[in-house]
C-alpha cells in the first residue's frame, strides 16, 4: 500500500517536472536543462550495462564540431558556437542513440512518455485558457508556451496521443479523448502553425491504416472519419485567418517565407559546400537573426546541408534512413500480428516529426526541449526493434522487484 502510494507520488512529481520543462511560465529552459543533465548522469554513470555505439549518430556530432573549428574565425559571437556545441554534446549523449543499452532504452522510453504527458497538459491547458483570452500576443496564441509553433507542435502530439486513447475500452476515456481532439483541432489554427495543421490528414489516415484489418475496413473508417470531420467543422469552424495570412505572406515571398529560408540555405551551401558554414550559424546577408543568435532554418535537412556541408548532410541522411528503414521494416512485420499502443504512438510521432522537420530545424537547437524530444523519438525508433522483447521481460522483472 505504502509502496504503491510512493510510486504514484513519484509519477505525479515527474509529470509536474516535465510539464514545467515545456512551459515558459513554469520554469521552461531551466527545468529542461536539469532533466538533460540528470539523463546524462543516468546514461553515463547510473547505467552499468554493456553499451553499444551508433557510429553514424556519433559522426553527426563530430562533423558539427569540425565545422565549427574550420569556420571558427568567421562565426559571429552572437551564435555562441562554443557554448552550443557543448550543449549539443550533452543533449545527444543523453537522448540520441549515440550510446545504447537495454536499461538506457527503458529510461529514454519513460522520459519520452513523461515529455508526452507534459506536452499534453501544457497544450490542453493553453487551449482551455484561450477561451478566457489568456496567452494571445499580437493576435497569435502562445498559451503557456514561449513560441506559437511550440504550442502548435504540442497540440499535434496531443491529438496523436488522444487518437491512441480512443482504443481504450473505457467509454469515459474515449469521450474525453474525442473532446480533447476536437479542442486541439480548433486551437491549432490560433497558433498559426501550418505544419501541425496540414499534417493532421496524414496522421488520421495512418491511424486508420494501423487499425484496419482490410481495405474494406479502411474505406469504411475513412468515410466515417470524413463524415465526422465535415459535421465537426460545420459545428465548430476554426479561425484560419492567421494561417491564411501566413500563406499570403509566403506567396509574396516575404522575409520569413519558407522560400526565402530555403534559398538562404542553398546560398550558404554554395559558399562552403564541403564542411558547411559552421554549426548553429547562418550568413546574415541572407537572413536576419535575433539577439540570441537563433537561426530559423526552415528545414532540418537543409540545415545540415548549409551548416555542415555535403559531408554532414550525407551522414545525417544515412543515419536517418538507417533508423527509419529499420523501424518501418519492424512495424511492417509486427503489424501482421498486432501493433501495441506504444508502437502505434511512436510511429505516428515519427511521421509527425518528419513533417515538422521539413518545415523547421528540429535537431541542432540544443537549448530547446523539442530538440530533445525529437532525438528521443529517433533513439526509440532505433532501439525499440532491437530491445523490445528483452526490455519487456526486464521491465516485468523490475516491476516484480519493486512491488
Amino acid at each position: 500500500m505504502a509502496s504503491g502510494l510512493t510510486l504514484n507520488l513519484k509519477k505525479i512529481l515527474f509529470i509536474y517536472i516535465f510539464t514545467c520543462a515545456v512551459s515558459s511560465y513554469l520554469g521552461g529552459p531551466v527545468i529542461y536543462g536539469l532533466i538533460v543533465l540528470y539523463s546524462l548522469y543516468w546514461v553515463l554513470l547510473k547505467d552499468n550495462e554493456l553499451k553499444s555505439t551508433n557510429y553514424l549518430c556519433l559522426s553527426i556530432f563530430i562533423i558539427a564540431f569540425i565545422s565549427i573549428l574550420v569556420n571558427f574565425k568567421d562565426i559571429e559571437p552572437v551564435f555562441r558556437p562554443g557554448e552550443r556545441i557543448i550543449m549539443l554534446l550533452i543533449v545527444m549523449l543523453a537522448f540520441s542513440p549515440i550510446i545504447n543499452s537495454k536499461t538506457t532504452f527503458l529510461y529514454r522510453k519513460k522520459t519520452f512518455l513523461y515529455f508526452t504527458v507534459g506536452l499534453i497538459i501544457m497544450a490542453v491547458a493553453s487551449a482551455i485558457l484561450a477561451f478566457t483570452g489568456f496567452g494571445y500576443v499580437n493576435g497569435i496564441l502562445l498559451g503557456l508556451s514561449d513560441w506559437p509553433n511550440s504550442l502548435g507542435y504540442a497540440l499535434g502530439i496531443s491529438i496523436i496521443t488522444m487518437l491512441i486513447g480512443l482504443k481504450s475500452s473505457n467509454w469515459i476515456i474515449k469521450i474525453c479523448c474525442l473532446v480533447g481532439i476536437g479542442l486541439c483541432i480548433v486551437t491549432i489554427p490560433e497558433t498559426g502553425t501550418r505544419t501541425s495543421w496540414y499534417s493532421l490528414p496524414v496522421i488520421f489516415l495512418i491511424y486508420i491504416f494501423f487499425n484496419s484489418e482490410s481495405i474494406k475496413s479502411w474505406l469504411v473508417k475513412f468515410l466515417s472519419l470524413t463524415v465526422a470531420l465535415i459535421l465537426f467543422f460545420a459545428l465548430f469552424k476554426p479561425d484560419l485567418s492567421i494561417i491564411e495570412a501566413k500563406n499570403e505572406l509566403a506567396r509574396k515571398r516575404g522575409e520569413h517565407s519558407r522560400e526565402k529560408l530555403f534559398e538562404a540555405r542553398f546560398e550558404e551551401f554554395k559558399s562552403s559546400p564541403i564542411i558547411g558554414i559552421g554549426t548553429f550559424r547562418c550568413l546574415t546577408q541572407y537572413q536576419k537573426v535575433d539577439a540570441n543568435g537563433h537561426v530559423e532554418s526552415g528545414n532540418s535537412f537543409l540545415m545540415f546541408l548549409s551548416m555542415n556541408g555535403i559531408i554532414g548532410f550525407v551522414v545525417f541522411i544515412c543515419f536517418y534512413i538507417h533508423i527509419m528503414s529499420g523501424f518501418i521494416k519492424y512495424i511492417y512485420i509486427k503489424r501482421k500480428s498486432e501493433l501495441s499502443t506504444f508502437e502505434q504512438y511512436i510511429s505516428l510521432v515519427l511521421v509527425f516529426n518528419f513533417i515538422y522537420m521539413l518545415q523547421s530545424g528540429a535537431l541542432l537547437n540544443p537549448g530547446f526541449y523539442l530538440t530533445g524530444f525529437n532525438w528521443l523519438s529517433l533513439s526509440i525508433a532505433y532501439m525499440h526493434p532491437r530491445y523490445c522483447k528483452i526490455c519487456n521481460d526486464k521491465e516485468n522483472e523490475i516491476n516484480k522487484l519493486s512491488n
